[in-house]
């Protein structure tokens, strides 16, 4: 039984499948890495095998869990593969790039559990943010995202959206997700204004709140992620570092709310730290066949509301 055995892994990427997939599960005591696919050097144990194609890393592995970090249109075309087998998935965001496609592949799920990356509720900051200060008296909420991504010119597919790339695919899908964490399921996107950089919507949920988005990906002068709640009291969660996952803190009438912390604070790239909260999650629902949080349909909500703005 995986009950009381260490789950097999596979990993398929060797960019955050490396950095973030493969550091968190070297965290993980009941996990055992066995393969990767990737085409990069990366400095890993001579114990696990490395594929430069990913196919064959599904076909010849036995293994109990596969964990993508790729291109989404990559990770959508893989996904049927894996689920053939009957294998435990655990996917980045956007879990694809169709709606339809990963809706039809993914009816055909029989005993695979499948978790999806969605890192900003896992953190200490946002859970503090809705325990506290959201209400049902707020109503309006403003979210500004404004950030320079022209450092990243390495990864071309990350500006086209047919491939899961773009402004709406790679940062709105992460808003999209923690606006339903906060403030409830969103019933109504209007008032959308789209550049190649730029995104502005005004988003509606069924507890009656309407939150006004900004997303300007290509802005040099002022960098900030923040959720402000539009009342007397000026509450707002704020980050003056966007890319980064530990820089939130949050402010009432501009002044600093401590908050209690679970997490370390450290290292250039502290993604992995929220990986393995998650991970260890989904290995206990796996091991114990229960729900989890976020799933593949919380991916597919996602991805369908991604498809209505970019008119996929």
């Amino acid at each position: 039984m995986i009950k009381n055995k260490k789950i097999r892994v596979g990993i398929i990427g060797g960019g955050f499948g490396y950095y973030g997939h493969y550091k968190a599960f070297q965290k993980i005591n009941s996990c055992e890495v066995k393969a990767i696919a990737t085409k990069r050097a990366i400095n890993i144990s001579k114990k696990i095998k490395i594929y430069s194609d990913p196919k064959k890393l599904i076909k010849n592995e036995n293994l109990d869990l596969i964990s993508i970090a790729t291109i989404p249109i990559i990770q959508q075309n893989l996904i049927k593969e894996i689920i053939k087998k009957d294998l435990n998935l655990f996917l980045e965001k956007p879990l694809g790039v169709n709606y339809p496609k990963c809706s039809n592949i993914l009816s055909k799920i029989k005993k695979s559990k499948i978790g999806i990356n969605f890192t900003f509720p896992e953190i200490d900051e946002f859970r503090y943010f809705k325990k506290k200060f959201i209400s049902k008296k707020i109503k309006d909420i403003s979210i500004n995202w404004f950030f320079d991504s022209s450092f990243n010119k390495s990864s071309i597919w990350k500006n086209d959206k047919n491939l899961g790339g773009g402004i709406i695919f790679n940062y709105f899908s992460h808003a999209l997700y923690y606006i339903e964490f906060l403030f409830g399921k969103i019933i109504k996107i209007q008032n959308i204004k789209k550049k190649k950089f730029l995104f502005h919507c005004k988003i509606y949920t069924e507890s009656n709140k309407k939150i006004i988005l900004k997303l300007n990906s290509k802005n040099k002068t002022e960098t900030k992620h923040e959720i402000n709640l539009v009342n007397k009291q000026s509450i707002k969660l704020f980050s003056s570092d966007p890319m980064r996952f530990d820089k939130f803190n949050i402010y009432k009438e501009n002044k600093k709310v401590s908050v209690p912390k679970l997490k370390k604070r450290h290292g250039k790239d502290v993604r992995f730290i929220y990986v393995v909260i998650l991970l260890k999650r989904f290995i206990k629902s796996i091991k114990n066949n229960s729900n989890f949080k976020p799933n593949y349909l919380d991916g597919l909500n996602n991805l369908k509301w991604i498809n209505k703005i970019e008119k996929i």
